[in-house]
C-alpha cells in the first residue's frame, strides 16, 4: 500500500496578497469619497440657483401684488411668501441680499 503524501500546505493568504487587497479597497474608497464630495459640492451650488430663483419670483409676486419693490429681504419673510422662513446658502450658510437697484437676489461666487 502506498503510504498517504501529507504536503505541508497552510490555507489562508500571503501577507503581500492581503496588503494587495488593503491597498485597492484604499484606492477604491479614496476615488469615490472625491466623487461623493465632488457630487455633493454640485448639488449645493445648484441648490443656491434654485433658492435664488424662488426668491426672485417671490419679490416679483411682492411687487405686483403690493404695487412696489419690496425694500428688504424682510419684506418676503412672511407666511405669504416664505412660510419656513427664508432660506440660506446651502453652500456657504450665508443669508441672501436684495439688490435694491436691481430688485434682485443678488448671486453668490461658487
Amino acid at each position: 500500500m502506498h503510504a498517504k503524501q501529507h504536503r505541508n500546505h497552510r490555507g489562508g493568504f500571503s501577507f503581500l496578497e492581503v496588503m494587495a487587497v488593503v491597498a485597492l479597497v484604499g484606492i477604491i474608497v479614496a476615488i469615490t469619497i472625491t466623487r461623493i464630495a465632488e457630487s455633493s459640492d454640485a448639488a449645493k451650488a445648484k441648490s443656491c440657483n434654485h433658492n435664488r430663483t424662488q426668491l426672485n419670483s417671490a419679490l416679483e409676486r411682492f411687487a405686483v401684488t403690493n404695487g412696489s419693490f419690496a425694500t428688504s429681504m424682510a419684506d418676503i419673510d412672511t407666511d405669504d411668501y416664505f412660510p419656513g422662513g427664508i432660506p440660506v446658502c446651502p453652500v456657504d450658510g450665508s443669508a441672501y441680499t436684495l439688490n435694491t437697484t436691481t430688485h434682485r437676489v443678488e448671486g453668490h461666487s461658487h
